[in-house]
């Protein structure tokens, strides 16, 4: 797997930060207001961008590469054109403030970014085609073949409704280039923070990443999948933490707790919260598959955010691609310890040290797959995104600050109370 990366020069609070590179787990975390969601939303589109049928189509349009228009031309074999790289790289970059435009519904004024696809996507790309006939005899059709490096896809000669051919073998390439196979990558579902209302209200979106979510919904009235082992765990963890089950039934969400089964809308506000993630657990080939989680612990015990965290590693192990906002300690707590965890993972007696901590051993996470990210408040005022070490686990340093505040305040009203005792 090759990712690519990118750097902020600006962007809302942010200004210029150092190379970020894609990966498959990637955690924000900071005090509200510097960009988390906007970092967050950022890496997203990389992955949604591929799977997007118009998008990538408006680049080949810029260029001129316009099917229709070409098509004509395109007599026995040869090259269709060849384009840069770059030009590509230049376009993601602009395409990309535009659909964080589109995600927030607002500008962000002189917002740039710089993006590098990786090594493995061709400095110069060249599609190829050749014209085919196929049928009986006097009753042939044409088709063009097109081609890109090792990938061909036929076209007829009216081409395609929903995205250009260009399009199309070009997204196929660029996963392929990515992931290692042009299958790689099938689905993405954004859960933007406050999305429990959305399941249950008739709510009319005015920003995208709701319009988005909306689409996700509609994606999960799927029928349940037979799931692997791996995702039979996530299930399980997810049932743990519900005290229950969800279930797509007649046009409805229900829940379903201790024999009983109620509306989703008279359910927990958690419940609310973390039913769209149970049902694309169930639903979807999270192998192939990217996420945007805002809050994953939102209106959770501490302890159940501490099994958000396992979630988290469960849909990490199955293949999943994710980027998650939190505010939580407790969450990334628990992370932690799973990474630390992982350390012991050569230990013959790894499994009875994993029971005895009360972790399910595959759960272990290995800091390869894992980046995490702290914004902090500069001095002046720009938000700073400061790569975190992972070797001992995730730095605390913005909990710690806060806990401190919390414990220097009590110490002194317990201080103040007790002079006024004695007074």
């Amino acid at each position: 797997m090759q990712l690519l990366s990118f750097r902020i020069h600006k962007l809302g609070l942010i200004q210029e930060t150092d190379e970020i590179r894609l990966n498959r787990l990637m955690i924000f975390s900071g005090e509200s207001g510097l960009g988390k969601s906007y970092l967050a939303m950022l890496c997203h589109y990389f992955f949604d961008v591929l799977l997007d049928r118009s998008r990538i189509s408006s680049f080949f349009e810029e260029k001129g590469f316009i099917y229709d228009e070409l098509r004509p031309a395109f007599k026995n074999e040869g090259t269709a054109f060849t384009f840069r790289k770059k030009d590509f790289e230049n376009w993601l970059a602009t395409d990309a403030i535009k659909y964080l435009e589109y995600m927030i519904n607002a500008e962000l004024p002189d917002a740039r970014i710089e993006v590098s696809l990786p090594d493995t996507v061709d400095d110069e790309i060249t599609i190829r085609y050749a014209e085919e006939l196929t049928g009986l005899v006097n009753n042939e059709e044409t088709y063009l073949r097109l081609s890109l490096a090792s990938l061909t896809t036929r076209v007829k000669d009216n081409g395609f409704h929903e995205e250009s051919p260009f399009s199309f073998i070009f997204r196929f390439y660029l996963i392929k280039c990515i992931f290692g196979d042009h299958t790689s990558l099938k689905d993405s579902f954004v859960f933007p923070p406050s999305r429990g209302p959305v399941l249950t209200e008739e709510i009319r979106p005015i920003t995208g990443m709701y319009s988005k979510f909306k689409d996700c919904l509609y994606k999960l009235k799927r029928p349940v999948r037979e799931g692997e082992e791996s995702y039979r765990t996530v299930a399980a963890l997810f049932s743990q933490v519900l005290n229950g089950t969800v279930s797509y039934t007649d046009g409805n969400y229900v829940y379903q707790t201790e024999g009983t089964e109620l509306p989703i809308s008279a359910a927990a506000a958690s419940i609310r919260e973390l039913a769209p993630i149970e049902q694309m657990v169930k639903k979807v080939d999270l192998s192939k598959t990217a996420l945007l989680i805002e809050e994953p612990e939102a209106h959770l015990h501490p302890l159940k955010q501490r099994m958000m965290a396992d979630i988290t590693s469960g849909m990490l192990h199955t293949g999943a691609f994710m980027q998650v906002t939190t505010h939580s300690d407790y969450y990334l707590r628990r992370i932690n310890e799973l990474i630390l965890l992982n350390r012991l993972s050569n230990r013959e007696d790894f499994k009875a040290i994993a029971e005895k901590l009360g972790v399910l051993p595959e759960l272990a996470i290995d800091t390869a797959t894992v980046s995490a990210y702290l914004l902090e408040r500069g001095e002046d005022g720009h938000a700073k995104v400061i790569r975190q070490n992972l070797s001992e686990g995730i730095p605390f340093a913005s909990f710690h600050a806060a806990l401190r505040e919390s414990l220097t305040s009590l110490a002194e009203l317990n201080r103040l109370i007790s002079d006024y005792g004695r007074d």
